[in-house]
């Protein structure tokens, strides 16, 4: 009977054990979360990407996630475990911050109260320029119709470029038009041909302006149309019509004919101020013509066409009534 007693207060001391572990753990209804609400406990943050991936100290960098904290406060953002940033928007997925003035470049991190997270690539802090850029060099203007092509060369540490143009020889920064931010080459459209423009470059970084290039200068010119296209020619009796696609620029269109094949301007037998279609008439039928149709304004005319050619046909005549017929 001793014995059974002692077994029976093992057996106890082992249920009361498990059930005093049972209960450390909240019970076997799952974990509570961190207020003592029940349900599942909420996730850590996590870093998705951030936008820009290089800044300035100052600027401001967007951080794309989830489980961020809606209060700004409540986040903890380092550049490469630095001086915190300063939060200045947040919400579960975003948070907007700005980067301190000591941050060195690094992994991200974001701290809450249920964890931290770190980027999984580094941001790139830059450093403010000491100096202004160089003025641009190797500056050149190219004319165009209604245009001009303004190029130069890259200048070590800019950041960015500006165009001053005038149509006054002597052009600065001071009193030329600005055009910013542009690329080399730039093309500055809707001039007036046979206008000059000058022009000067200059480069700019986080230092500030450089000094301006060397001024160039172009005139634009009005283009010579280029020779048109999709000429064609069909026959009729005594005559063949020739069309042809418009040019643009064109103010005016010039055929050429002959009955040799190979015509050109040089060549040719010149009508002057056609229009497509044109009807040339008068012809030989069964007589072969060829031709070339070319553009024209101020500037000159343009090269020829490709050449085309027909040969007016009489229409076919029904044959007469038979005659002579007996029964």
């Amino acid at each position: 009977m001793r014995a059974a007693a002692v077994t029976k207060t093992i057996r106890l001391i082992f249920v009361v054990g498990m059930l005093a572990s049972l209960a450390s753990c909240g019970g076997g209804g799952g974990g509570g979360s961190s207020d003592g609400a029940t349900g599942p406990a909420r996730s850590g943050p996590h870093i998705v990407s951030f936008n820009p991936a290089s800044a300035l100290p100052g600027a401001s960098v967007t951080i794309s996630g989830a489980n961020f904290n809606p209060t700004a406060a409540s986040n903890t953002v380092q550049f490469n475990n630095g001086t915190p940033a300063q939060v200045t928007s947040a919400s579960a997925t975003q948070l907007i911050v700005t980067v301190p003035a000591n941050a060195t470049s690094g992994l991200i991190s974001v701290a809450t109260s249920l964890g931290t997270a770190y980027s999984t690539v580094a941001f790139t802090v830059l450093t403010p320029a000491s100096a202004p850029p160089p003025a641009p060099g190797g500056v050149s203007a190219a004319a165009g119709s209604g245009q001009n092509t303004i190029s130069w060369t890259a200048v070590s540490g800019a950041n960015s470029y500006n165009v001053y143009w005038s149509t006054t020889p002597g052009v600065t920064k001071t009193n030329g038009n600005r055009i910013a931010n542009a690329t080399s080459p730039y093309v500055h459209t809707g001039l007036t041909n046979g206008t000059t423009y000058y022009y000067v470059i200059t480069a700019v970084n986080t230092a500030g302006e450089s000094a301006e290039s060397v001024q160039v200068s172009a005139s634009p010119v009005l283009a010579i149309p280029a020779a048109p296209t999709g000429v064609s020619a069909v026959a009729a009796n005594g005559q063949n019509t020739i069309s042809w696609n418009a040019v643009a620029g064109a103010t005016s269109y010039n055929l050429y004919w002959s009955t040799s094949p190979g015509v050109t301007k040089t060549t040719g037998t010149k009508i002057t101020l056609v229009t497509s279609p044109h009807v040339h008439g008068g012809l030989s039928n069964t007589l072969t013509y060829y031709y070339v149709v070319t553009a024209q304004n101020s500037a000159g005319e343009s090269p020829d066409s490709a050449q085309v050619s027909a040969t007016p046909t009489a229409p076919a005549v029904p044959p007469a009534a038979p005659g002579g017929v007996v029964a």
